[in-house]
């Protein structure tokens, strides 16, 4: 589950357990594995939301997805909301069509059903209709547009020569200390420009409404909204763990791989439930292993071989983690752990095992149970 959160391929993962431990573990196993985290995700998408938000960020990443035999561009919905105590959390994360403000609706919609009664700012990228689909939803809720894709709009058809002089006439806009020396700057910007550029002005007082929010609050407020910068470094994050797969098989493979990672992103607990699943379903053989260590007068010795595989390669994180905990606070002298990677089966018997194994095999068996 670790590798395949840090954007590694089933077939990678295939490959490299085969190299490292010398265990044959199919792609289809990997991928059966990692489904594990799909009931986690929906419920995580289910839960309820606190009843206020200072601050959402709404915003779409898009990916290629296979659907009914063709490679379609699909558009991941992500929702980041700021709460009264100032804590940062992901609301929610959709796959829908191409990003339309229809769909933005069906998503607002859904953050209202889960408890949201209402949002104080909503920063969008300017979608056409994004604003009406928050003010049906939302109707107190004010909204303020990214000013950094209102300034790449502006900057797409000038000219290279113009541009460095352009944007320093457009800084003084929205750089302005409030919104009437902004609406000076603007009109001193037209009388320049507007002869060669008359789009980009005309665009600033068509979308001013939206675009001049932030002249309402102190400073430290409109570092956080003049932009959806906050949203965009969450997908910078997604884009760095699937980047290897150009094409997703399914929308629940790519809603599983962007789940793993917000999962080590913002809400690692998670993962531990996610570790508790596919650790329960090496229980039996986890029972048969310990059986194997305290009574050796049973004869188990191949199921022990088959668990102790079976816990290296899916429970290893979680038993190393039990490991290093033990050590610290027990300080319980430990085997080397190249042993532990590299030589799986000379761990195979009670006597090859280092002193930590029972402990540790102990402790998650309770670990497994405690629910």
């Amino acid at each position: 589950m670790s590798m395949y959160a840090k954007g590694m391929t089933t077939g990678d993962i295939e490959a490299h357990i085969q190299d490292i431990y010398g265990v044959e573990v199919s792609d289809t196993t990997v991928s059966r594995i990692t489904d594990k985290i799909l009931p986690i995700a929906k419920e995580w998408q289910q839960r309820p939301l606190e009843s206020v938000y200072a601050v959402v960020f709404l915003d779409a990443i898009h990916y290629h997805v296979r659907s009914e035999g063709q490679i379609v561009k699909k558009a991941v919905y992500i929702a980041i909301g700021i709460n009264l105590d100032g804590k940062k959390d992901v609301l929610g994360m959709w796959v829908g069509e191409n990003e339309s403000a229809k769909f933005w609706a069906t998503v607002l919609n859904g953050l209202r059903n889960r408890g949201v009664e209402d949002i104080f700012i909503a920063c969008t990228d300017n979608l056409t209709g994004f604003a009406a689909a928050i003010e049906a939803v939302f109707p107190k809720a004010e909204i303020q547009n990214c000013i950094i894709h209102q300034l790449r709009n502006s900057s797409k058809y000038v000219s290279y020569k113009d541009l460095k002089a352009l944007m320093a006439d457009l800084k003084a806009v929205y750089a302005a200390v409030d919104e009437p020396t902004a609406l000076d700057a603007l009109d001193t910007f037209a009388e320049r420009w507007d002869k060669k550029y008359p789009k980009i002005s005309q665009s600033w007082r068509d979308n001013w409404p939206n675009l001049s929010t932030y002249f309402k609050y102190p400073q430290e407020v409109r570092r956080l909204i003049y932009t959806t910068n906050a949203i965009e470094g969450f997908n910078r994050q997604l884009r760095k763990v699937t980047k290897a797969k150009s094409v997703f098989p399914t929308d629940d493979s790519l809603l599983k791989m962007l789940a793993c990672r917000n999962d080590r992103l913002h809400t690692g607990m998670k993962l531990l439930f996610v570790c508790r699943l596919y650790i329960r379903s090496a229980l039996p053989l986890l029972n048969r292993l310990i059986l194997a260590l305290y009574c050796p007068t049973i004869n188990t010795s191949d199921n022990c071989c088959i668990a102790v595989h079976v816990l290296i390669v899916y429970c290893k994180p979680a038993l190393f983690n039990l490991r290093f905990q033990l050590v610290r606070r027990r300080r319980i002298s430990n085997g080397p752990r190249d042993a532990l990677q590299r030589a799986p089966l000379a761990l195979a018997t009670p006597e090859a095992m280092p002193p930590f194994w029972p402990i540790s095999l102990f402790a998650l068996a309770s670990f497994v149970r405690r629910d």
